[in-house]
């Protein structure tokens, strides 16, 4: 089903590496949006900030979308029959359609009930765009973004982009942004992933879900800057491994689903924080704290009105630097809870040390903290059964 402004034949909306296919409008790129809603109280629902940019609108030199003043913003949502504002990041309820009402982070709580009632929860994401509209209603840009609804008690697993999925950053980068050849990536990656989300535990004897854990959700985090949105989710997408049924037979899986967050700047800021000041660890941990800020507001049963200690709705992390294990651990991860993958493919745990405080430690600190080692990386078969059967942190995790 097309979205709400949809008039094209060929359907733009069907899927987001074809939602540019209309002539004259200009291209732009957002993150995808986490929606989150409480299992005790559903009335309590976040929804992460709205982030786009958008290139110079085709036949207009030297014109970007901050210089026209008679456009509009709007979020548009698959299978929802009204556009919803966009002011300052947040999400607004139309005019038209009723009063406002105020709701958590800044976005209207009559928006984000609607939103509730179009997107699809769970494991599936509900395709979106944002729009600008000029007053004649004629969409001058759109960036394609996905909405992934998920419960309060749904836990996150983190995963990195560069280095991680792929073998390199910079190889990595370059093959997914610029070349589209999406083979340079660690053997086994997206059936690691698939088993982990569906909580298989390859090594119990019936190899079927583990019941008692909660539902694990995909979140891909990366440093790459919002201009580079739309290649790295078609990448994240359009990635395919054989992985081996028997000896004759094997079949191709993808990534699971998950919401891509990344670096709101520019690439040149982003290029300065990896290569001089080797600050990429602050930006993720910031981009994390508003993860677990999402969860904080609609736990009904959270502290978070008397300024106590915060929500740990993380599962485990998963990077290629110590600066990835900084960023998580200064989130709320406990080190038990974070894992490293280096270029040859092996995967660490810094299990050795079990520190709760999420305070910033020394990279030396973080090495040191190595213990379990995967020498089989993606493919060992004991990395999902430590994965999922780790003691968690309480619920309630360090200050943030």
């Amino acid at each position: 089903m097309c979205l709400p402004s949809c008039n094209n034949t060929t359907c733009c909306c069907v899927d987001s590496c074809s939602v540019f296919s209309l002539g004259s409008v200009a291209m732009g790129h957002a993150f995808d949006l986490i929606l989150v809603q409480s299992d005790q109280d559903p009335s309590l629902t976040n929804c992460s900030d709205v982030n786009y940019s958008f290139d110079p609108l085709l036949g207009v030199p030297n014109c970007c979308i901050g210089d026209i003043g008679d456009a509009d913003i709007f979020l548009e949502v698959e299978n929802c029959d009204i556009r919803f504002p966009i002011e300052n990041n947040k999400i607004k309820y139309p005019a038209s359609y009723g009063q406002e009402e105020s709701g958590y982070g800044g976005h209207d709580a009559k928006a984000l009930k609607k939103l509730t009632e179009c997107c699809s929860h769970g494991e599936e994401a509900t395709r979106a765009r944002v729009v600008v509209v000029a007053q004649s209603n004629r969409i001058l840009a759109m960036a394609p973004c996905y909405i992934h609804f998920w419960s309060s008690s749904d836990r996150i697993f983190v995963c990195d982009i560069d280095g991680t999925i792929t073998k390199s950053n910079l190889r990595g980068l370059l093959d997914t942004v610029v070349t589209q050849q999406y083979s340079y990536c660690h053997d086994g990656v997206c059936q690691f992933l698939q088993s982990l989300v569906a909580k298989q535990d390859e090594l119990s004897p019936a190899y079927e879900p583990t019941p008692t854990i909660p539902n694990i959700r995909i979140l891909y985090l990366s440093s790459r800057p919002l201009g580079l949105a739309f290649s790295t989710r078609k990448f994240l997408q359009q990635l395919r491994q054989e992985q081996p049924i028997s000896q004759r037979v094997t079949s191709s899986l993808g990534l699971p689903r998950g919401p891509l967050i990344g670096f709101t700047g520019s690439l040149r800021q982003i290029l300065v924080m990896e290569l001089m000041t080797h600050s990429v660890h602050e930006f993720k941990a910031r981009a994390l704290q508003r993860v677990v800020n999402l969860w904080n507001s609609v736990d009904s049963s959270s502290p978070r009105a008397r300024g106590e200690k915060k929500i740990n709705p993380f599962w485990a992390g998963l990077g290629n630097t110590y600066m990835d294990a900084q960023a998580y651990h200064e989130a709320g991860m406990d080190l038990q809870q974070i894992y490293i993958i280096d270029k040859n493919s092996e995967i660490r745990c810094l299990d050795r040390n079990t520190a709760t405080e999420g305070m910033p430690m020394d990279r030396d600190d973080y090495r040191a903290s190595q213990r379990t080692l995967f020498p089989f990386g993606y493919q060992d078969k004991n990395i999902i059964r430590h994965i999922l059967s780790a003691k968690q942190p309480d619920i309630v995790s360090a200050y943030i």
